[in-house]
């Protein structure tokens, strides 16, 4: 697949890819593999986002594009809130060249 594979960061419902280091395997297999960054998955992983900090540090160079939206408890989509938005910028200014994914139902 190459390049057009791109793995995603999952929630801290899966077993498996929530974090860089568990990131890190999959692309050490995977080396043309590109990154979707889904910033509600790693606010779920860790709701201070320093994981998706990480990922960003780790993996920027391989991103290819954002999932963009927030989680309930039970992890479903739903509208972004205000406070997401002002928990999520610092993140969001590092991958400003890619395009960006609504996952959301609009409020």
């Amino acid at each position: 697949l190459g390049r057009r594979l791109v793995i995603e960061n999952m929630d801290g419902r899966k077993s498996d890819g929530q974090t860089a280091d568990e990131l890190a395997r999959l692309f050490e297999a995977l080396p043309l593999a590109g990154l979707c960054f889904d910033i509600a998955h790693a606010k779920h992983v860790d709701p201070t986002l320093g994981e998706g900090h990480a990922l960003l540090d780790r993996f920027v160079a391989r991103l290819r594009h954002v999932h963009l939206s927030s989680l309930d408890q039970d992890g479903h989509h739903v509208p972004l809130a205000d406070d997401d938005e002002e928990l999520f910028g610092g993140l969001l200014k590092r991958c400003r060249d890619v395009p960006w994914i609504l996952e959301a139902p609009l409020r």
